[in-house]
């Protein structure tokens, strides 16, 4: 073999090394419960070889509910879609899982392009709570809310406070409602009667209610 073949060899051998990876495209078509299109929501994909500083490719849908993602790696996706302002919450906390399942997307060289058609679970109930101080009255900023649900441990969610101190509540089950706050009590549901018989939140789809937390000092 001549010097000069066996240069163009390793050239070649190089620039097949070097050859992009092939990506991959997921286009997605978000609906509601009555097959509705669902206008302005995040679609997320949650890729099972990210890793934990990996950040999730993201799409909004259009007026007819549609949004593509390309540029994707070949690899298997979690997919899910939200929008809370209509109650549709980040799918990605178990909490949130009873309503509406994420959909497994597989990217491969041999498929490198899925269509998806994904529907939403009931719009969440809405639950917007004023917290103040027992003895002054005044507002208490950034108390913790914690939201269990009884189906197994991981079945709860915590969050810090709202812009607008609204948080979405799962439909036709039982809730239970804990707030913790720097310097504070914690507060638990099942001890104020006052605000519900039964110690737990049990709302509906598309409900709404309101609740003033009064947080008693330590």
């Amino acid at each position: 073999m001549t010097s000069t073949v066996f240069a163009t060899l390793m050239l070649l051998s190089a620039l097949a090394t070097q050859a992009p990876e092939p990506k991959g495209t997921v286009s997605v078509t978000v609906i509601d419960q009555k097959g509705n299109p669902v206008d302005s929501a995040t679609v997320k994909l949650d890729p099972e070889h990210g890793g934990m500083l990996y950040v999730s490719p993201t799409c909004k849908t259009d007026s007819a509910g549609k949004c593509t993602r390309d540029g994707l790696q070949m690899d298997a996706y979690l997919l899910g879609a939200m929008k809370p302002s209509d109650g549709y919450p980040n799918l990605s906390p178990e909490f949130y899982s009873h309503e509406t399942k994420r959909m497994e997307v597989v990217l491969t060289a041999a498929n490198p392009h899925a269509n998806i058609v994904f529907r939403l679970g009931p719009p969440m109930a809405k639950l917007k709570l004023t917290f103040v101080d027992d003895l002054s009255g005044v507002p208490v900023n950034n108390p913790t809310i914690i939201l269990r649900g009884g189906s197994g441990p991981h079945d709860w969610i915590s969050i810090g406070r709202t812009a607008d101190s609204t948080v979405l509540v799962p439909p036709d089950r039982d809730v239970h409602l804990e707030i913790s706050g720097d310097g504070y009590q914690p507060w638990h549901l099942e001890e104020h009667p006052e605000l519900s018989p039964r110690g737990v939140l049990h709302l509906h789809s598309q409900d709404r209610q309101e609740m003033v937390i009064r947080l008693k000092h330590q």
